[in-house]
This record gives C-alpha cells, sequence and structure tokens, in this order.
C-alpha cells in the first residue's frame, strides 16, 4: 500500500510536525508511505519537494501570491485567511507517485488550488488541521457559523457584501467538493462536531482520530537536567509557555493577566519558547525567555517545568499540549475546542472555564500547590498520552481506514 502525504511543509508548523508524525509512523510499521510538500525542510528522501534555486523561490513566493485577493480587505482580522487559488500542476506530481491513497494535510499557502483536489484519482483521506476545508477561507471562525449554510458578508474581512471573497471561496468548495468521497479525520472531537455540523462536510465520512506522537522522544526525564542545562534555581516552581503573541487565538494576554493573580508570585518562574516577539510583553512574574529550541531543547524543557499553559481561545489538537503529558508535565488550559480531549480536569492537569483568568490561574496554583498531587498528575498525564496518542495505536486506525478504502480485509 502506498500513502501519499499532501501538506504545505514536511516540519515548520504543527500540522506539518503532526503529519510527518503519521508518516514516519506508518514507515516504521512497513508501508510506503511518501510526502509531497511546497516546503522541505526535512533530510527524509521520501519527502519530494521543490528542488534548486526556482524551486525554492517558487516556495517562498506562492504564500504572496495565494494572498492577493485579501488587497482588496484592507480592514481584515489578522487571523490567516486562504484563498486557495495560485495556479499549480499537483495533479500531475501527485500522479506520478501512483498513490493507492492520497492523505491530504495542511495544504494552505499557495500550495494547492481547492479544485486540483477533485483532479486526484485516488481514495482520499482529509485530516483536519483546522476549520479552512469547510469554511470561506479562515481557518478558525471564532463565533461565526456561516460555514454551516453558505459563507458571505464575513465577519473576518470586515466585509457586508454577500457575494465577497468568502462567498466565492465557498463557492468554489461547494462546487469542487460535490460528488467527492472524501473520508474525513479530525484530531480532536471538537472539530469532527464542528464539520458534522457544517454544509461542505457534512455528508462525508467523518471519523475521529488524534494526532500520534513517539513515545520514545518526548517522555519524562530528571527536572535535574533541565535545570542544570538551562542555567535555572532549584528552588522556584517554572511554567513553561509556547509564546504565541502572533495571534489572539493563542491567548496569550489571558495568560498574562492569569500571572497577575497567582497566591505566591514570587516563586513563579514562566518559561517561553518561540516566538521572540514574547521579549516585549510585561510579565508580572519572572522570566525566562528560552528562544528558538532544538527537539532536544524542547524535551529538556518539558521536564523542566512543573506544568505547561495553553491558554488558547480556539484550537484543535495542538501538539504542545500532547507532548507536554507525554513528558509527564501537567496541563493548566481553558476548556475548549480539542483541548479537552487531552486534558482531563484534575486528572492530568486543569480545565478552567473560558475565558475566565481567575480559573486559570487558580489551575496553575491547584498544580503548584501540593507536590506529592503533582507527583501524581504527572504520571497520570504519561499514562494518558501512552493510551491515546501513541504511534502504534494512531498508526492502526489509520491502516484501517486505508483499508477500508481499498476493501483490503484486515
Amino acid at each position: 500500500m502506498r500513502v501519499l502525504h499532501l501538506s504545505t511543509s514536511d516540519t515548520i508548523g504543527g500540522a506539518a510536525r503532526a503529519a510527518y508524525r503519521l508518516h514516519s509512523g506508518l514507515r516504521s510499521n512497513g508501508f510506503d508511505s511518501r510526502m509531497l510538500v511546497q516546503n522541505k525542510d526535512s533530510d527524509d528522501n521520501h519527502v519530494y519537494g521543490r528542488e534548486g534555486v526556482i524551486g525554492e523561490l517558487s516556495s517562498k513566493i506562492r504564500p504572496r501570491f495565494d494572498k492577493i485577493p485579501l488587497k482588496r480587505y484592507p480592514d481584515r482580522d489578522p487571523e490567516i485567511f486562504s484563498p486557495a487559488w495560485t495556479p499549480e500542476r499537483r495533479a500531475k506530481q501527485i500522479a506520478k507517485h501512483n498513490p493507492d491513497i492520497v492523505h491530504l494535510h495542511w495544504i494552505s499557502g499557495g500550495f494547492i488550488r481547492l479544485e486540483t483536489i477533485a483532479q486526484i484519482d485516488a481514495p482520499i483521506v482529509w485530516t483536519l488541521h483546522d476549520m479552512w476545508p469547510f469554511t470561506g477561507g479562515c481557518h478558525y471562525s471564532k463565533s461565526c457559523v456561516k460555514y454551516q449554510t453558505e459563507c458571505g458578508s464575513c465577519p473576518h474581512l470586515k466585509s457586508d457584501q454577500p457575494n465577497d471573497l468568502a462567498n466565492s471561496v465557498w463557492q468554489r468548495k461547494r462546487k469542487a467538493w460535490d460528488g467527492l468521497d472524501i473520508t474525513v479525520v479530525s484530531p480532536s472531537q471538537w472539530l469532527g462536531q464542528r464539520a458534522q455540523e457544517s454544509y461542505l462536510l457534512g455528508q462525508m465520512r467523518i471519523e475521529v482520530i488524534p494526532n500520534c506522537l513517539d513515545m520514545s522522544v518526548f517522555y519524562p526525564r530528571d527536572q535535574a537536567d533541565g535545570v542544570q542545562h538551562f542555567d535555572l534555581q532549584n528552588n522556584k516552581h517554572y511554567v513553561l509557555f509556547g509564546s504565541a503573541y502572533e495571534t489572539s487565538r493563542k491567548g496569550g494576554d489571558l495568560f498574562l493577566k492569569a500571572l497577575e493573580q497567582l497566591d505566591e508570585r514570587s516563586k513563579v518562574v514562566v518559561l517561553t519558547f518561540g516566538n521572540t516577539g514574547s521579549r516585549d510583553q510585561d510579565f508580572p512574574v519572572s522570566v525566562r525567555h528560552l528562544g528558538k529550541l532544538s527537539e532536544e531543547e524542547l524535551r529538556l524543557a518539558y521536564s523542566t517545568a512543573d506544568l505547561t499553559v495553553v491558554p488558547s481561545r480556539e484550537d484543535n489538537l495542538p501538539n504542545i499540549a500532547v507532548e507536554s503529558i507525554a513528558s509527564g508535565t501537567p496541563c493548566v488550559t481553558f476548556d475548549v475546542g480539542g483541548l479537552s480531549d487531552i486534558v482531563s480536569h484534575r486528572e492530568n492537569g486543569y480545565l478552567a472555564e473560558p475565558f475566565d483568568t481567575d480559573k486559570l490561574a487558580d489551575g496553575i496554583d491547584w498544580v503548584l500547590d501540593d507536590s506529592s498531587r503533582l507527583k501524581k498528575i504527572s504520571k497520570q498525564s504519561r499514562n494518558l498520552a501512552e493510551d491515546k496518542f501513541g504511534v502504534e495505536k494512531v498508526v492502526g486506525d489509520y491502516i484501517r481506514i486505508y483499508n477500508s478504502l481499498l476493501h483490503v480485509q484486515n
């Protein structure tokens, strides 16, 4: 069985990493898995991307080119919006691999023109990494539910025109998806329900399978190793935060408000990683900005922290939360989106009422307040990760779907 994954990138971004982990899991289980990408960052010989100077230039230009229609909406919401209109010859590239299954992942950024999907001559599985496959172009709809009927007069575009860009993209999808037999997979119960409610995907087969994680890569380690590596003190509580201020959806502002309300702020140190823009934020507690981390350093950071905070307003199944609990580090989050698929309240973390920063602070205090309880929920975090997100289980669930599409007996 040959499975060809389509993803804008192989390792850049959470959706890309999730796709690559599945690809790697399939190969480690003896399947001919390949990836076709626009931006190749790994040295994997089974990942195929643009090559040479022209290829590199094209991969940089295409995302900008795809955004040209958005220039008509200068007051639009800053969140990502993808028209997916940029011309390409992806169908021919797909056909060259002669796949038995074509597995779509996050394909925006000018990688695939949405009409190309109808040209794929193989069974299609589509793992949703956000809401884009069933909206008029936004990747998270916030409070808008127009995707349930028909997009237009788009609040993301700040448009009051029924026949705006969102309606145009939605109509193109309606036409392209019509008659296609796509098997939709949602990593979270929440996103699966939103897809079920949508006009564009609601009549398709929808299954829920979480993203996988190699438990031999992310696992509990001695906190002292990280304290020494990052040159930290032993008598502090460390709270990890994957800094994300480029989008309000990730809730960085809510996290800062929650920190102001902690019981013992003097003992708390926030460890941030990722977006260096966090250096410009005014933290009410001590903070160490770790910057961009290698995978080895990220694994150390999880084990160094007493807990990880994921304060998203809207999210599917964020890698940071799964990686954290696999490392034995509890998560404190709001009870939104797919986070409730990862965090069981007061068992391996804390689910705060959205978007009550007092309750988020209560959750941080609750985890840090009792060292014996922290050890218990750390162990439960690891156990839950192994049960739900292990590679063998997730790969097995996907093989079941692939076999059903190819009418192969298990």
